[in-house]
């Protein structure tokens, strides 16, 4: 693939067995041009159990958990490992899965709210698309939490306006109540 597109490649991801342990596999390749032609390339594996450990410390309120795609769409990282190399569609909600779809085609990152299939639970996702180097493919990461744990901090800071808004209220009408009372007086 390096040497059709003349750019750094990337494989999906592939799993691969060595010495009876099981792991998830890039291979990667960068072109080598000479004087203008392509003369080999240079490539290797990454393997994706380091990412896949970051990842699975995130922490995303309390329950949310994180989703990562390759370019096609295939599933690098669930919490679920038996997800590991399936496709998106037909795994997860159809909004989300839709809007995987165009965050890798697109670039632009978005947001969904869904529901969960196994749990019925509502979800907030944040979709972020990122470049996998200058292969002119993206990968996906997508933060999932339910949506009372993401809309926590939002409801406690109306409540807050709410309550504050009230009390400004409630002193305001006690002071026009006496400056009306005042001026009332003076009339008389």
């Amino acid at each position: 693939m390096a040497k059709n597109t003349g750019r750094e490649a990337i494989n999906p991801p592939y799993f691969y067995e060595a010495g009876g342990v099981t792991s998830l596999i890039s291979a990667t390749a960068v072109p080598i041009i000479k004087d203008g032609k392509f003369i080999g390339a240079a490539g290797g594996d990454i393997e994706l159990s380091l990412v896949n450990k970051r990842l699975s410390e995130v922490e995303v309120f309390d329950t949310g958990y994180v989703i990562m795609t390759d370019q096609n769409g295939a599933m690098v990282y669930h919490p679920d490992k038996a997800l590991w190399g399936k496709d998106v569609t037909g795994n997860i909600d159809d909004t989300l899965s839709a809007a995987v779809r165009a965050c890798l085609a697109d670039g632009q990152a978005r947001h969904v709210k869904i529901v969960n299939k196994k749990t019925g639970e509502n979800l907030l996702c944040a979709l972020a698309p990122f470049p996998i180097a200058s292969t002119g493919m993206n990968w996906l990461v997508v933060l999932a939490a339910p949506l009372n744990e993401a809309m926590a901090p939002v409801n406690a800071g109306v409540l807050i306006i709410i309550v504050l808004g009230g009390t400004l209220l409630i002193i305001s009408l006690v002071v026009l109540y006496y400056l009306v009372r005042g001026v009332t007086r003076s009339l008389e």
